[in-house]
């Protein structure tokens, strides 16, 4: 986890960045990415900012199952 945050500018958000790195058994690198997702804060609520929070790390460990199943 490289960010798990809410930010103020631009736009209001939850943001959440993913390293992803598959390796081989030698310890060869398969796969480096970096995952960003982010989700909308309406208002500045903490229940809000946590259910944010929590869609936007769902999105991003989504796409990190997608790039780590993909066919290369």
């Amino acid at each position: 986890v490289l960010a798990f945050e809410e930010r103020f500018g631009p736009a209001h958000e939850a943001r959440v960045v993913l390293r992803l790195l598959l390796t081989d058994r030698a310890g060869d690198a398969l796969l480096e990415r970096e995952v960003t997702a982010r989700a909308p804060l309406a208002d500045d609520e903490p229940t809000t900012l946590a259910v944010a929070m929590g869609t936007a790390l769902e999105a991003a460990a989504r796409e990190v199952a997608e790039l780590a199943v993909a066919p290369r």
